[in-house]
């Protein structure tokens, strides 16, 4: 469907189903990364009122949130750390991959990374260690980050994030990390 090209796919995965461990839930998430589709959606499993997950609540060891939506807090086969863990990629997901701005810079930077959910994961330590995850960052500033968080992986992905830029943005002026590189034509 995605190599057709005349249809926008978008995947949901959900975390916190039963039996799914966390390190199931990464193998999942990289088949479903490596199916490039336009959209990846991380969500968490919810309590809906009179839904046949109450009754398996006892038995899988659920523990969700007192509030609406009611979201899985922690189950027998995901702590509630590991539930933590994925919400953190899942707000790395939003900025860097569903924003569509990165397409060019995820396909290099993924090559230094054993998985998808390895970079992700990494993407969302050096966001944390900066005071940026889970908090809205202007897109220069996250061209600017993500272009040191390569240069500390050992690449230097700066002329992948401006094709990325002018690609994706509505603007000539860059991002400051990568004005010395104006050289390169919006249209190369």
């Amino acid at each position: 469907l995605v190599a057709m090209g005349n249809m926008h796919i978008h995947i949901d995965l959900i975390a916190g189903l039963p039996y799914e461990s966390y390190e199931r839930f990464k193998q999942s998430f990289n088949e479903v990364y490596r199916l490039n589709a336009h959209q990846l959606q991380l969500g968490f499993l919810k309590l809906l009122s009179g839904a046949p997950m109450n009754e398996l609540k006892q038995k899988h060891g659920y523990a969700f949130t007192a509030y609406p939506p009611y979201e899985i807090l922690r189950n027998k086969y995901i702590s509630y750390a590991e539930i933590q863990l994925l919400k953190e990629v899942e707000d790395v997901l939003e900025k860097v991959f569903n924003s569509n701005r990165f397409v060019l810079y995820l396909d290099k930077l993924e090559e230094r990374f054993t998985s998808p959910f390895e970079m992700f994961r990494k993407i969302a330590d050096y966001l944390k260690e900066k005071g940026l995850l889970f908090c809205g960052v202007s897109t220069k500033k996250l061209y600017d980050v993500l272009g040191d968080f390569a240069k500390e992986t050992g690449a230097d992905l700066s002329e992948a994030l401006l094709q990325d830029f002018y690609l994706s943005e509505n603007s000539e002026i860059p991002p400051d990390s990568l004005k010395s590189l104006t050289g390169l034509s919006k249209f190369t």
